[in-house]
């Protein structure tokens, strides 16, 4: 005897799955390069670390750069030094102009010599400031937060500023794409899908048991 059972029958909205092989890709990928031409002195990571944004990769040699930051800074403390002496000199002229006490030329070359100081403490800042940038390129940090891959320039070595030659590529993982191409007879069929909601994507990893939702 063979049992047979019945249901009813009813109406209801079928998933449709299409199934397709695909690649993880990195979500983004940076490659780390040096802005100054120097000697790298330490590498404060490993190949394959996972490094967070802003965590410190290398260290340049900064020997150089400080000594100029050192003797920029001491001019400029110089030269604004000399400015607040010709700014005093410079208000009392204008006193004793105005009490006619001395001569209108003598306030004026005051006045120059008080402009061309104040250019001067400006020109003096502008160079420590640049200094100071060079400065803080002696220390590469990593751009992004992801897994560092191979060391391309060891400690030792000496790099170029935008070399061709990255020091090493850092590949954001978390989050992290899955790239896959499908047949184009479905396009349209994923268009109408997209356009009613969001469309869900299951990613089987090999060795994995649960899917992964994106």
């Amino acid at each position: 005897t063979v049992s047979v059972s019945v249901s009813k029958p009813e109406r209801k909205d079928v998933s449709i799955l299409l199934e397709q092989s695909g690649n993880v890709i990195a979500y983004e990928t940076v490659a780390v390069r040096s802005r100054l031409d120097s000697q790298i002195m330490s590498v404060a990571f490993k190949n394959g670390d996972v490094v967070e944004k802003g965590a410190l990769l290398f260290v340049l040699d900064d020997r150089a750069s400080k000594a100029e930051e050192k003797q920029l800074a001491a001019n400029v403390m110089r030269d604004r030094a000399q400015l607040d002496n010709l700014r005093q000199q410079y208000q009392r002229s204008i006193i004793l102009t105005q009490k006619k006490i001395q001569a209108k030329a003598n306030l004026d070359q005051t006045k120059a010599a008080f402009l061309a100081q104040e250019a001067t403490v400006g020109a003096s800042q502008a160079a420590l400031d640049a200094v100071r940038v060079q400065l803080a390129y002696t220390r590469i940090t990593s751009p992004l937060s992801g897994r560092a891959g191979t060391i391309r320039v060891t400690a030792g070595n000496t790099v170029k500023a935008n070399d061709t030659e990255s020091l090493v590529t850092i590949n954001q993982i978390q989050p992290i794409r899955v790239q896959m191409a499908l047949p184009q007879n479905t396009l349209s069929l994923v268009r109408s899908a997209i356009k009613a909601g969001e469309v869900e994507v299951l990613a089987q990893v090999e060795g994995v048991e649960m899917p992964v939702k994106g």
